[in-house]
């Protein structure tokens, strides 16, 4: 369980869209997600590693662009 104040983050080891942004996708579907979480932005950071749309709040490592395994990370704060 997440605090109100507190993050969640989800990481994954993989560059699979199904594993990563389909989750993301899901989670942010569930009932009452905006009303309990907000995106935790990036935008402090380089945006090469964006991952495309809106998803300021996500990141991914590509293994061709970034010389590293493959890598994604979302973020959330608990509002509520």
């Amino acid at each position: 369980l997440v605090n109100v104040g507190g993050r969640l983050i989800y990481a994954t080891c993989s560059i699979s869209r199904y594993e990563n942004e389909d989750v993301v996708k899901a989670f942010e579907g569930s009932e009452g997600f905006f009303s309990k979480w907000e995106r935790w932005s990036f935008d402090h950071l380089d945006s090469r590693d964006a991952v495309e749309g809106d998803s300021h709040h996500c990141r991914a490592l590509d293994p061709c662009k970034s010389g590293s395994d493959g890598f994604f990370v979302a973020r959330w704060k608990r509002i509520a």
